[in-house]
């Protein structure tokens, strides 16, 4: 007998951090690994390269992928998506900063999506609320038992400090997990996708 499986939960369009299929689409695809390195990670003031790698990012089909990539990966060295590491910086900060439900409940519904340092504390603090143990937080976060116990018992403190907060009104309260409005970006940068 054959068993049709659903999914409850629809995609998310979240890219997962292990989905690398999108680099035999990019630009600089095979390109022979002395001239990549060259170009896509020169010195500060190799102009000459840096402009030579953005010129072949400019019309990559795949330059939102290889934003995103550089952003989950935190990887704030060489040229990705034709931006440097400088032009990439507030991009940087804004990931690490980075707290998007979508991409919480992604990861524990089992998607290998990369999470900032403000999203793996959110997930520690749903987990705790959904009865979870410190060994499967442990597990889905990568950590050894006894710093799962240390994040479990630091988001319980968390969670009731937010609960007896005397200045806390009842729908400030209910909305403790709600999803923040943190979407914005610089209109000069453009719409790079959904990493910072």
């Amino acid at each position: 007998m054959r068993t049709i499986t659903t999914h409850a939960n629809p995609t998310t369009g979240l890219r997962g951090a292990n989905e690398h299929h999108w680099r035999k689409r990019a630009a600089c695809y095979g390109m022979d690994a002395k001239l990549a390195d060259a170009l896509f990670f020169p010195t500060p003031r190799d102009t000459r390269s840096i402009d030579q790698a953005k010129a072949i990012c400019g019309p990559c089909p795949v330059r939102q992928a290889c934003f995103d990539a550089a952003m989950d990966s935190g990887s704030d060295h060489g040229i990705w998506a034709g931006l440097t590491e400088y032009e990439r910086a507030s991009w940087h900060a804004k990931t690490r900063a980075r707290i998007d439900y979508n991409r919480i409940h992604a990861f524990l519904d089992g998607r290998a999506v990369a999470l900032s340092h403000g999203e793996r504390k959110a997930v520690v603090r749903i987990a705790c609320q959904r009865g979870w143990d410190a060994e499967r937080i442990g597990y889905l976060l990568g950590h050894n038992l006894e710093y799962a116990q240390k994040l479990m018992r630091e988001a319980e403190r968390e969670i009731a400090r937010a609960k007896n907060a005397t200045n806390t009104t009842p729908e400030a309260a209910a909305n403790f997990n709600a999803t923040p409005l943190d979407h914005e970006r610089p209109a000069e940068l453009g719409n790079f996708g959904t990493a910072a």
